[in-house]
């Protein structure tokens, strides 16, 4: 009866203690590769910097790299939807490190100079594009209402808001989905752990 139980056990742990192996490299090369599309990115960017001097030049450059950038790494870059987004995390870190960081890090070195050009590309494109923190539909939205309060089209300004409502209102729901949805895999996480565990210490009894 102990064998059965004992066998039994070892037929339910090592299926459970493969899953979490597998969930553990999964993470592992998820972060390695968000790894490299941050070095990617930032060295792109540099590269761009060291060798285009016309500032509408660098930032059409700058995009492009950005959406190559984001074919290849879809899944790291998903939620970044500007290459904005990434010149502003280059000045966090130029501001926060020092050149000895970057350089081992990322192979590359800056001085003011060039943390002052980037602050002024990105204060430039923010005043020429500026919903560009925004979804490519919300942006657009917003651009139409801006463009209805310009040229005194209520008609356009309502239907843009009457858009822009049921959007909001479609979004505030996939929250909602997505947190109960994080809740619901942490809890099984949790579940998995801790029969890992048992099952483990059973074994060995």
């Amino acid at each position: 009866m102990n064998d059965f139980l004992t066998n039994n056990n070892e037929w339910i742990f090592y299926p459970l203690l493969s899953i979490l192996y597998i969930g553990v490299l999964y993470l592992y090369f998820t972060m390695l590769k968000r790894t490299f599309a941050k070095r990617h990115s930032i060295k792109g960017f540099f590269k761009i910097y060291n060798e285009t001097n016309n500032v509408d030049e660098r930032l059409n450059e700058l995009k492009l790299f950005f959406k190559k950038l984001k074919e290849k790494y879809s899944s790291q870059l998903k939620n970044t939807k500007s290459f904005i987004e990434i010149l502003e995390d280059i000045y966090f870190i130029m501001t926060t490190k020092d050149n000895k960081y970057l350089k081992q890090k990322y192979r590359v070195e800056f001085d003011d100079k060039l943390r002052n050009t980037i602050v002024d590309n990105i204060m430039k494109y923010k005043n020429d594009n500026p919903f560009v923190a925004l979804s490519p539909k919300m942006s657009t939205h917003l651009s139409n209402l801006k463009n209805s309060l310009d040229n005194n089209n209520n008609e356009l300004g309502e239907n843009v808001l009457s858009q822009l409502a049921e959007d909001i209102e479609i979004n505030e729901k996939a929250l909602i989905k997505q947190e109960r949805t994080n809740k619901f895999s942490i809890l099984l996480a949790v579940i998995g752990v801790f029969l890992t565990i048992v099952f483990g210490i059973k074994s060995f009894l």
